[in-house]
C-alpha cells in the first residue's frame, strides 16, 4: 500500500512540474522505488502493476529534465546539487560535507540545524548528485564551488560549518572570500592532513566507502577528492582569518588527531574549542545531538 501512495505522490509531482517552475522538496523514497533501489523489499515487488504507477513510469523525466526540476547550481563547468532547509528569515548557515560524503547521509544533522538556521548544503564536486569530472580537484577549487552555490541562491554571507575535508574547504573559502563568512565552525578537521598509516588504510578502504549510500561515489572521484584534501595546507595563513571560529573535535579522532585541531585553534586569532567523546565521525555516531546543540549555541553575526 505504501508503494502505491508513493507512486501517486510522484504522479501528482510530475503533473505539477508541467504547470510551473517551482523548487520541490520531497522524499527520495519514490525515486528509489522507481529505480528498484528499495532495499527493504524483494526486487519483484518494485515492478509497476497498477495504472497509477505505470503513468508515473511513463512520465518520468529524462536526466536533463530531472536536473531542470531539481535544485542545481551551475558553477563554471560543474553542476552542483544543493538543498535549502529552515525558515526563510532564520540566520543563514552553510554546511560543507567531507570526503566521500554527500548530503543524503547527513539528513538528521541538517534537520537539527534547520531548527534555528536557514541551512544551505550541497554535494561537493565528485560526490552525491553533483557532477564528478575526472580531472584534478583542489580545495581552493571546491571553496570556489561553495561561493558559487551561495551566490546562486542569493546568499552573500553566512556562518559556515565544515566537516573534515569540508573544514579545509571552509578555511579556503574564508581566506579567498572573507566577506562571505560570518563565523567558522570547524568539525573533525585541521589546516592540513597528517600522512599516517591510518590515512593509507582509508585509501585502501575506498572501495567500501564509495559503495555506500544512495549515491555511490566512483572510485576515481574519491581519489580526486582525497588528493585535493591531502595537498592542502593553510597552516601558515591561519593568522589571516579574523572571523570567530569554533573548533569541534572528537577526543579519540585518529584520522585528524586532536593535537592538530588544538594547534589550529591556537593559531586562529579568535577561536574556541570544544571536544567530544568519540572519533572522527563523532557528529554522526553517538554525539549527533550534542554536536547540533553546540552549533545551535553559536549565533552568527551576519
Amino acid at each position: 500500500m505504501r508503494r502505491l501512495e508513493l507512486a501517486d505522490q510522484m504522479d501528482v509531482l510530475i503533473g505539477q512540474c508541467g504547470a510551473r517552475p517551482v523548487q520541490y522538496k520531497f522524499s527520495h523514497a519514490p525515486i528509489l522505488v522507481l529505480f528498484g533501489r528499495d532495499r527493504g523489499a524483494p526486487r519483484r515487488d518494485v515492478r509497476f502493476r497498477t495504472r497509477s504507477s505505470a503513468r508515473v513510469a511513463a512520465a518520468w523525466p529524462s536526466r536533463e529534465a530531472y536536473r531542470a526540476l531539481m535544485p542545481y547550481a551551475q558553477v563554471d563547468d560543474v553542476s552542483l546539487y544543493y538543498e535549502v532547509h529552515g525558515a526563510p528569515d532564520a540566520p543563514p548557515l552553510v554546511l560543507i560535507c567531507g570526503l566521500a560524503l554527500d548530503i543524503s547521509e547527513i539528513g538528521l544533522i541538517v534537520e537539527g540545524l534547520a531548527a534555528r538556521y536557514r541551512v544551505l548544503t550541497f554535494d561537493n564536486r565528485g560526490a552525491g548528485r553533483s557532477d564528478k569530472p575526472d580531472a584534478p580537484y583542489t580545495v581552493e577549487l571546491m571553496a570556489a564551488d561553495t561561493a558559487g552555490v551561495m551566490r546562486s541562491v542569493g546568499l552573500p554571507r553566512a556562518a559556515v560549518v565544515g566537516l573534515s575535508m569540508g573544514g579545509r574547504i571552509a578555511l579556503a573559502l574564508t581566506l579567498a572570500e572573507p566577506d562571505m563568512v560570518s563565523r567558522l565552525i570547524l568539525v573533525s578537521t585541521g589546516p592540513r592532513v597528517l600522512r599516517t598509516w591510518r590515512r593509507r588504510l582509508l585509501h585502501l578502504a575506498a572501495p567500501v566507502l564509495v559503495a555506500r549510500g544512495r549515491y555511490p561515489q566512483p572510485r576515481y572521484a574519491f581519489a580526486r577528492q582525497a588528493a585535493a584534501s591531502g595537498a592542502y595546507d593553510a597552516t601558515a595563513r591561519l593568522g589571516e582569518i579574523r572571523v570567530p571560529a569554533l573548533v569541534l573535535h572528537g577526543r579519540g579522532d585518529k584520522t585528524a588527531p586532536l593535537v592538530l585541531a588544538e594547534q589550529m585553534c591556537a593559531a586562529l586569532p579568535d577561536a574556541t574549542m570544544r571536544t567530544f567523546p568519540g572519533g572522527h565521525l563523532f557528529m554522526l555516531m553517538g554525539q549527533r545531538e550534542q554536536f547540533i546543540a553546540a552549533v545551535l549555541d553559536q549565533t552568527p553575526a551576519v
